[in-house]
């Protein structure tokens, strides 16, 4: 579990800061950083304006995929063409792109195998 007022703490910002930073109430920040379960997207919100930078890295067998969940973004392979266009498929790695910018990390063949 993330301790987000952990991470609000380390930052040296206050629950009040954070919520004019969200554009919401002290209750609400407090709400959220006590909650046992969280949106990524919330995540990303929250963490973007700590000025944070975040991201999720996962691992299946020999391939890594890695999600930018804060302002900065990473682009997909060069050759895919696809970005930011919302495509069924990117030609390039063979998997599906997220709105959000998931792309793989890992080198793929251009056929997707």
């Amino acid at each position: 579990m993330i301790e987000l007022s952990e991470i609000r703490h380390e930052a040296g910002v206050t629950q009040a800061e954070m919520a004019a930073r969200l554009s919401t109430t002290q209750g609400s920040v407090s709400q959220l950083e006590r909650r046992g379960d969280v949106l990524l997207s919330t995540l990303s919100e929250y963490l973007t304006a700590l000025g944070a930078q975040a991201r999720i890295t996962v691992t299946i067998g020999e391939r890594t995929f890695e999600h930018v969940l804060t302002a900065e973004r990473l682009a997909p392979p060069r050759s895919c063409g696809m970005w930011p266009k919302r495509s069924p498929r990117c030609p390039t790695v063979g998997t599906p792109p997220t709105p959000s910018g998931c792309w793989p990390t890992s080198s793929t063949p251009a056929d997707g195998r």
